[in-house]
């Protein structure tokens, strides 16, 4: 089976925005944690001698370049993360397009999803329960 590329990588906004807020906050939490530790552990360092000017500058001649690396990261980071959540939302907003399908008796194509898709087994056991009552309906006599 070829691979099929993805056309796009929000399929379900409010459940991937969700998730990449959070991630975004955690990244932000997790820089001021290290940030203000190294403030200290630098403060300890030179001794508390200097004044808190002059420390504040030694500290972002030692870890400016680190801080705006880890910055520029964050886009990277979160691009990433949005791919990946799609390999399991995508999948199941079809789950849901099927199953709402069903409901108002339309016919459900069996769904199919990509390789790297996340709940390929969720995507079989549908495609056997509509199998079955789809053969169920076929055997059906009809009533008098």
């Amino acid at each position: 089976m070829a691979l099929l590329r993805r056309k796009r990588n929000f399929v379900d906004f409010e459940v991937q925005t969700s998730l990449l807020r959070r991630m975004a906050l955690q990244w932000v939490a997790f820089l001021l944690v290290n940030s203000l530790a190294l403030y200290c552990w630098t403060y300890l360092v030179n001794g508390a001698e200097e004044s808190l000017g002059a420390h504040m500058r030694h500290f972002l001649q030692l870890y400016l370049p680190v801080l705006l690396v880890s910055a520029a990261l964050l886009p990277v980071f979160l691009l990433d993360a949005a791919k990946l959540s799609n390999r399991f939302v995508g999948p199941i907003l079809r789950v849901r397009r099927a199953l709402a399908e069903a409901a108002k008796g339309g016919k459900v194509k069996p769904l199919h999803f990509r390789e790297n898709d996340f709940w390929r087994s969720l995507a079989d056991d549908l495609n056997s329960v509509l199998k079955l009552e789809a053969d169920s309906k076929a055997t059906e006599k009809p009533s008098l």
